[in-house]
C-alpha cells in the first residue's frame, strides 16, 4: 500500500461510544408514542443518515418530516450524550500519533453539524481536524460515496495516499464505494469477515498497521 498522508475518520462508534445513543433516542421516543421499535429498525440506526432516522420514526409515529425532526430534538435536549464519557479507548494516543508524524485528520460523519462540533469542543479536539463534514452538507447519505469524496476532494490529496476508518456498514460500503481503503474499527453491533475487511480490535492496533504502512521505526 502507498504512504498513508491523510485519515479520515467517522464519529459516532469511531471516537466516541455512541452509537447505542441513537437506537435509545429513537427506541425510547417509540416507546413514549406507545409502539416498540423492531430490532431490525434498531440495526438499522447505526451509521445512517438524519433524514433515514426520521424516516425509520415515521414507520411508528404518523406526523410529517419536520414535527418528527422537533419531536427528536426535543428528546435530545432533555437527554444529551455526554460526549465526554464515552471516548473510545486509544483515540487521543492515535490523533495524537498522527498530528506527530504530519498525517492529516479529517471527520466524515452523517451526524448533524452541531452535535459533531459540540462532541469536538467537550473533547477539546480542536486543533485535529483539517476538514470535518457531516451528512447534512451531501445531497445523498452513506452508504453513498459523496460524503467521501468531498471529504478528499477538500483534502486535496490522491485516495491512494488516504485511509479511512469505520465501524458500521453504511459508513465501510460508502469509503469502499468512493474507492478508498477501509480500517474497520470492531465494535459489537457488527460481525465482520475477517477475510473480507482489514478488522482492527482497538486504536492502538491501528497506530501499529499505520506504522507498518508508513514503515516507521
Amino acid at each position: 500500500m502507498n504512504k498513508i498522508e491523510a485519515v479520515i475518520f467517522d464519529m459516532d462508534g469511531v471516537i466516541v461510544d455512541s452509537s447505542w445513543y441513537w437506537i435509545e433516542v429513537l427506541s425510547n421516543i417509540i416507546k413514549d408514542h406507545g409502539d416498540t421499535i423492531t430490532d431490525q429498525d434498531k440495526n438499522n440506526i447505526t451509521g445512517c443518515s438524519d433524514d433515514y432516522e426520521l424516516e425509520i420514526l415515521s414507520h411508528y409515529i404518523k406526523k410529517n418530516k419536520e414535527e418528527l425532526r422537533q419531536i427528536r430534538t426535543d428528546y435530545i435536549n432533555d437527554h444529551p450524550i455526554q460526549y465526554d464519557h464515552h471516548i473510545k479507548p486509544g483515540i487521543y494516543e492515535l490523533l495524537n500519533y498522527l498530528k506527530e508524524k504530519g498525517i492529516l485528520i479529517s471527520l466524515a460523519s452523517s451526524s448533524p453539524l452541531k452535535d459533531i462540533h459540540r462532541m469536538i469542543k467537550e473533547l477539546h479536539l480542536e486543533e485535529y481536524f483539517k476538514v470535518i463534514m457531516s451528512g447534512e452538507l451531501v445531497k445523498k447519505a452513506k452508504p453513498d460515496p459523496q460524503i467521501y469524496l468531498d471529504t478528499v476532494r477538500l483534502l486535496n490529496i490522491p485516495k491512494a495516499n488516504i485511509l479511512v476508518v469505520e465501524d458500521s456498514i453504511y459508513g465501510i460500503q460508502s469509503a469502499m464505494n468512493a474507492g478508498l481503503e477501509v480500517l474497520v474499527l470492531k465494535t459489537p453491533e457488527y460481525d465482520f469477515d475477517n477475510q473480507i475487511y482489514h478488522i482492527f480490535d482497538t486504536h492502538f492496533d491501528i497506530i501499529k498497521e499505520i506504522a507498518k504502512i508508513n514503515k516507521y521505526r
